[in-house]
Parts: structure tokens; sequence; C-alpha cells
């Protein structure tokens, strides 16, 4: 899987480039034009962090997924977030789009009507190239890597009762678990 640049590095690198790139999508800017050139994930034997900051993670590269969202959720408006709803969208079209999507700051997000939905969708459409991506997710403990299947909080959060925290969940279940929402 391909991730643009601009989350890979140390916590503060990472998040430097993402809060940039962020203000500059809000006001108006395309993600092609903020994210140019990528790397593929599976050549870099690091990990990718779908929640934080960790200050754990500070000294040491990482994918920082949730640094994104983060600029625009913290603090959370509703109104803003619905507003750019449509920009927000295209997000998920990239498959690293939707790592981005997934941390605890983004789920304030799936309120607004069509946010879950499309992120349930988005994460079935790339489930093959995520599953790729192997062991290597942290959802609450960067001492704890999961595959992208098991990072419990993210997965409640979108399958609601379906899976118990900490469930084990593999492609195939979750694909199964997402059809009544897609």
């Amino acid at each position: 899987m391909l991730i643009p640049i601009q989350f890979y590095g140390t916590r503060s690198q990472a998040e430097k480039l993402l809060n940039r790139a962020a203000k500059s999508f809000g006001a108006g800017k395309e993600l092609e034009d903020l994210f140019g050139e990528q790397i593929d994930a599976r050549d870099v034997h690091c990990g990718i962090v779908l929640t934080g900051p960790h200050s754990s993670l500070s000294r040491q590269e990482h994918f920082h997924m949730y640094s994104f969202l983060r600029s625009f959720l913290v603090p959370f408006d509703e109104k803003v977030m619905t507003s750019v709803w449509g920009r927000w969208r295209k997000l998920l079209e990239p498959p690293w789009g939707v790592l981005t999507v997934l941390g605890e700051h983004a789920a304030k997000g799936w309120q607004i009507e069509g946010f879950h939905q499309a992120t349930v969708s988005a994460l079935v459409k790339n489930a093959e190239e995520l599953d790729q991506l192997g062991v290597r997710f942290y959802s609450t403990s960067p001492s704890r890597q999961q595959s992208i299947w098991d990072v419990g909080k993210s997965l409640v959060r979108l399958l609601g009762a379906e899976v118990a925290y900490n469930d084990v969940v593999d492609r195939d279940r979750f694909v199964k678990l997402a059809k009544p929402f897609v």
C-alpha cells in the first residue's frame, strides 16, 4: 500500500507536515496537490499508528495516520465537519485514506450522516490491500501491534454490538459483519 511520505517519520516530524497539509486541505486544496510522493508501507518495517499521539513513539519513525484528521477534529466542531463532509469523502478514496479515519478523533465524525457507512464501505473495498500490511497497527498501546482487523476500539465503533471489544476479527469476518452497513 502506498502512503504519502508526510505520514512517515517521528511524531513531531509527521505532525508538523500533516498539520500544514490539513490547513491547506481545509482551505480548499485537493488531496492530490497535498500528497505527492508516496512510499510503499510494505517496504518500511515500522508501526502504523491509528490513534495518538503516544509519548513513547515521539522519537521512533512510524506512519502517524491519526495526525491529519486530528488537526481538524480537536476540538470537534460538528458544523465545520458537516460543511466539509463532501471533501472528507475524498479521504476514503485512496486505501491509505481509510487509515486516517479509524482513530479515536475521527470517530467523532461518524455521527455525521453518511460518514460511518462510507468508512465501512471503504474498509470493505480495500480489505485485501489493508490485510497485506500485516501485524503492525497500534490502537491503544504502542507495545502491542495488531492486524487492522484486531484494533479493538475502531472495529467496535464501526460495527457496534456485533463485535465485542478485543474480539478476534479477520478480514473475512469483518466483511461479513459489515454487510448491513454497506
